[in-house]
């Protein structure tokens, strides 16, 4: 598990940043540049030669880590209920019977966190999701989860929601898939 630590240690030092169709990089979520419009999504051979990348971007590279390590699946939170749609994307994995929220993106929960359930990792994303999708309106029980596959090469933003919304799958029931 060291390499685990190691790795999202690693991750969690690049800058949250997103990059638009021109290679022209942008800092954060300003609302002064259309992110959903704009974006645009690297390669995941320059995430880490570039030093900025998105939740979503990350994710991709820690699907390459985990792949034959441990049994994995990548999640994307969404509240689905209000306008903007705001979301989230992270990785789960399971390790002697004990499943562990990997975060890389989210500022404050930036880490490795151990759990007894992927329901328990659910529970504490909700409580915590008001922060992250800044919102006067906000109810948990408005987040969706949908466990996600790889996306198409260099995807748009609407193209990452359609792989996650429609090509995923809504995780209902507790049924998990590790």
């Amino acid at each position: 598990m060291e390499s685990v630590y190691e790795y999202n240690k690693k991750l969690s030092s690049i800058n949250y940043g997103w990059y638009d169709k021109q290679g022209n990089l942008y800092k954060g979520l300003s609302k002064s540049f259309n992110f959903k419009k704009n974006y645009y999504m690297q390669k995941v051979s320059n995430i880490i030669k570039n030093n900025h990348a998105i939740c979503w971007e990350l994710c991709e590279l820690e699907r390459t880590f985990f792949h034959k390590k441990y049994p994995y699946i990548t999640v994307f939170a969404v509240l689905k209920d209000h306008k903007n749609m705001p979301c989230h994307t992270f990785l789960i994995f399971k390790n002697n019977q004990k499943y562990y929220w990997f975060e890389s993106s989210w500022d404050k929960f930036k880490g490795v966190h151990e759990y007894q359930s992927i329901s328990d990792i659910f529970t504490d994303i909700k409580n915590n999701f008001s922060s992250f999708a800044k919102t006067t309106d906000f109810d948990s029980e408005k987040i969706s989860f949908y466990l996600y596959h790889k996306p198409l090469f260099r995807c748009t933003c609407n193209m990452f929601y359609a792989n996650a919304l429609i090509f995923g799958k809504e995780i209902k029931n507790q049924k998990y898939p590790i």
